[in-house]
């Protein structure tokens, strides 16, 4: 089966990224569009459901204070590193990678591919 152009920017997101473990593109609701990781699929559709209830709740609480839209949440844990990119008001990108794994890297190459993401919609 072909994989979509969504998956094959993911794919290639994760691929650049060392230790990246999967990124998901999904909808308002959580549901994924595409995804690509290297953890089973259940897993990453968790994580993009998950990471998509919390950028929901800050773009409601940014938006009940009048202070604009999230750019991007970067949540750090003791073994996860979750980067979460909204890509337009009804959709976000979530990159999921081990903690201590280039993450300054990881940003630069987020924002890049939201900006692929965005063309290809």
């Amino acid at each position: 089966m072909a994989s979509s152009a969504f998956a094959e920017i993911l794919a290639e997101l994760v691929g650049q990224i060392p230790g990246a473990l999967g990124a998901i593109f999904l909808d308002w609701d959580g549901e994924a569009v595409d995804q690509f990781s290297h953890i089973p699929v259940m897993d990453i559709l968790l994580v993009g459901a998950h990471w998509a209830i919390v950028l929901r709740h800050v773009q409601e609480l940014l938006e009940k204070h009048s202070w604009g839209e999230p750019e991007l949440l970067v949540l750090n844990g003791p073994d996860t590193d979750i980067i979460i990119k909204p890509i337009t008001s009804d959709y976000a990108l979530v990159l999921a990678m081990k903690s201590g794994h280039q993450l300054a890297r990881a940003l630069s190459a987020v924002d890049k591919v939201s900006v692929e993401i965005r063309q290809e919609m």
